[in-house]
């Protein structure tokens, strides 16, 4: 019989898909930096990183890149 103690937890998944910050900050930039915080706060989670671009400022850079 399998108990809560023998159970394996699966770790948190977290997406972080930031849009922009208009002219002020690269969206790929604040992807890092938000998944760099949650990483430091939750050590043991999975982190999907997806800067989301609407054809603005970025978008070519981020398509090459």
């Amino acid at each position: 019989m399998r108990g809560p103690a023998t159970r394996q937890r699966r770790p948190l998944r977290i997406l972080v898909a930031p849009s922009g910050f208009k002219e002020g900050l690269d969206v790929s930039d604040v992807a890092t930096a938000i998944a760099r915080g949650v990483r430091r706060a939750i050590p043991d989670c999975e982190i999907a990183v997806v800067p989301i671009f609407d054809g603005g400022e970025g978008f070519t850079r981020a398509l090459v890149g």
